[in-house]
């Protein structure tokens, strides 16, 4: 199963519940006081949430690139109601990796209110089978050291960088640190390990041309050097 056909099933059903959603939504009223704004739900949002909750899954796989993987995809992710544990716990999604639930003889996509969840716990499914993970990390962090340095307009970036890579753009006065991990834990457990660093000295400016002022000593700020 491929995580880019997961992450466009759940991309594609979040899009299609807010473009349904958003014409029901109430107008914003800055002139008014908070005491004046009843908080209560419209009957136009009453009606257009009933309606997500009777989508045909049909209707967001055939909306993918790839309708025929993407309902492999869904079939992978739908789960019978009754072997549902739904026992909660903070620190795990209460559906597990489930997009589509089947009850009843009916299958129904869960509340789009879980489906960033259920994402997550089937990337963390997905990754367990990963067979060269270290491999998997190695190339995820040249990719994203490729697009920071792109963003930033380098023409070359590093080109083994290691699990913390610090790029220097001539063109700014500060590094950019750059992490990156198949998982959440492993992101944050990287990130305080680079903190010492972020903390160093700006690089000095470069000497001012002829005819041209040079900035004001102080802090580093970011952007462009003038």
């Amino acid at each position: 199963m491929a995580i880019t056909n997961v992450l466009e099933l759940v991309l594609r059903y979040t899009d299609h519940a807010v473009r349904a959603l958003a014409p029901a939504w109430p107008q914003a009223y800055e002139d008014r006081a908070p005491e004046e704004i009843a908080c209560g739900i419209s009957p136009d949002e009453g009606d257009a949430a009933q309606g997500l909750a009777d989508l045909d899954p049909s209707v967001i796989t055939d909306a993918c690139r790839n309708p025929e993987r993407a309902e492999r995809a869904l079939d992978w992710l739908t789960a019978d109601l009754a072997d549902l544990p739904l026992r909660y716990h903070p620190t795990v999604p209460l559906l597990g990796p489930v997009l589509a639930v089947v009850a009843h003889g009916r299958r129904r996509l869960v509340p789009v209110s879980a489906a960033l969840s259920s994402f997550a716990a089937a990337l963390e499914r997905l990754l367990a089978t990963v067979p060269d993970p270290q491999g998997a990390e190695e190339r995820l962090q040249k990719l994203t050291v490729n697009r920071v340095a792109q963003l930033l307009g380098l023409d070359e970036a590093p080109a083994r960088p290691g699990p913390v890579c610090v790029i220097s753009s001539p063109g700014y006065r500060y590094d950019t640190v750059v992490v990156s991990a198949l998982a959440s834990a492993a992101l944050s457990g990287r990130i305080p390990d680079e903190e010492p660093r972020r903390h160093h000295p700006p690089r000095p400016l470069p000497a001012p041309r002829r005819g041209v002022r040079a900035p004001p000593e102080g802090p580093a700020r970011r952007g462009r050097v003038p």
